[in-house]
């Protein structure tokens, strides 16, 4: 198959692969962070749970920070 030819010649230590990775992972600290502080306080988690409803806007405006 040709998606088993690609993957055999991924490389995780090629430098361009590297540096893609660490720029993903920085744009998404924050974030990471974020919810890190909310694991970390249970009854804040479970109040902001019960008076936001899910949207779309929120998942588009949670992308575009990462991106």
């Amino acid at each position: 198959m040709p998606h088993e030819k690609i993957f055999e010649q991924d490389d995780p230590n090629d430098e361009d692969f590297q540096f893609v990775l660490k720029e993903l992972l920085n744009a998404y600290r924050p974030i990471l962070e974020e919810d890190l502080r909310r694991a970390e306080s249970p009854d804040e988690l479970e109040k902001e749970a019960n008076t936001r409803e899910p949207n779309c806007e929120d998942e588009i405006v949670l992308a575009n920070r990462i991106f």
